[in-house]
């Protein structure tokens, strides 16, 4: 830009400001498009608004746009683009928990791309149901479909995906317990984004890499990785992806006894989660918040932070991370003297657990519910019960 460039956007907006408030406009804009029957239009407007409204995480406003691209796909005999965008539902639907239709949208994309024989698109349907697999705990299906996908975009020629597909599966080896194959395709994922010039991609890498890092121990170098990470994203005008950086920034530097600098970066991603309204991020920020707390042993401030975050899980439906925050939970509310709650979230928490076949963590959440009834003379009933003698 020159030198006569404004400096602010009409009106006096910040850029994002504008954005947004275009991109609601174009919202409209493909409802009446569509009411008015032109399905080109409606298809060629939703194509690209779609991504960009999942993305800014407006995602009603991202489902409805897809089924209006869907639906005039389908007027036009477009399947490819049908595909494409039933793929970008499938996206849509996974961040809003409604898991199984979003099994179904990456399915009938995938069934759309082998009728037209195009590997390509087959590859990112794949890719994307893994995300969905993902977030339904099938993890060895995830990996497999990472890794099909990343198979199928190198033979593509599409290296760009390839790298994000890669990123998927190192992100689901660390997961299931594989640290260091999933510290050696993250390093190779960042090193292909920069090469391909991804900003957003590289630093998405890097903050995935200091994760790892810090799940084996090694907080420090986590914590140097997170700074550059979110020192790219601050650049990129991407809000999710700085939220999610920063709550994780926050948690390394709270394993290293950083409070206050914690305290800030969770402090900033929960304003980010929240002005995105993002319940999902939201609740994992607090949990971060509440163990800075925990820490500082301000215990009913923790609390607090807990049961916010246990709220918004159980509101969304990710009963994994409900139980974790139940389990979390009952330990504030042994340090408050609380033993009866305490042990109606251990309980709460191994019940949830079990039914999602996690049974490690069924066992940890039994065993605390155990020791707090031997301790405190109390007696259980389970986990369907909640009453105590």
């Amino acid at each position: 830009m020159g030198d006569d460039a404004p400096e602010q956007w009409p009106d006096g907006l910040s850029s994002t400001e504008w954005l947004n408030q275009e991109c609601m406009s174009l919202v409209e804009a493909t409802v009446r498009v569509h009411l008015a029957k032109d399905p080109l239009l409606t298809l060629t407007i939703a194509g690209d608004l779609a991504p960009y409204l999942w993305e800014r995480h407006h995602l009603d406003d991202a489902q409805q746009t897809c089924l209006l691209g869907i639906a005039a796909s389908r007027e036009l005999g477009e399947r490819r683009q049908e595909a494409m965008i039933l793929s970008n539902l499938g996206l849509v639907l996974k961040d809003q928990r409604k898991l199984k239709k979003s099994v179904r949208a990456h399915k009938a994309a995938r069934q759309i791309a082998r009728e037209l024989l195009d590997t390509h698109l087959e590859a990112l349907a794949l890719n994307h149901l893994g995300l969905t697999r993902y977030e339904q705990r099938r993890f060895a299906e995830s990996l497999r479909l990472h890794r099909r996908a990343a198979r199928l975009f190198k033979g593509a020629g599409d290296s760009r995906n390839r790298t994000g597909a890669l990123l998927n599966v190192a992100e689901t080896l660390r997961e299931m317990g594989h640290p260091q194959q999933a510290s050696a395709l993250l390093q190779k994922a960042h090193r292909g984004f920069l090469g391909q010039g991804n900003a957003h991609g590289s630093a998405q890498a890097q903050g995935s890499l200091a994760l790892t890092l810090r799940q084996a121990g090694r907080a420090a170098e986590a914590i140097a990785l997170h700074r550059q990470a979110i020192a790219q994203t601050r650049t990129l005008h991407r809000p999710r992806t700085l939220a999610v950086e920063l709550s994780n920034f926050g948690s390394s530097l709270t394993v290293e006894g950083q409070y206050t600098e914690a305290e800030e970066a969770l402090q900033e991603a929960l304003a980010l989660f929240e002005e995105m309204e993002d319940r999902s991020g939201e609740a994992r920020a607090r949990g971060n918040l509440a163990r800075v707390r925990l820490h500082q042993a301000d215990w009913h401030a923790a609390l607090n932070d807990q049961v916010l975050a246990c709220e918004l899980f159980a509101d969304i439906g990710d009963d994994h991370a409900l139980a974790v925050e139940l389990r979390n939970a009952g330990h504030t509310l042994l340090q408050l003297g609380r033993h009866f709650e305490a042990l109606e979230s251990f309980e709460t928490a191994a019940h949830l657990f079990s039914a999602l076949d996690d049974e490690e963590n069924a066992r940890v959440a039994d065993d605390l519910a155990r020791e707090v009834t031997e301790r405190h003379g109390m007696q259980t009933f389970g986990h369907e019960g909640g009453e105590y003698s």
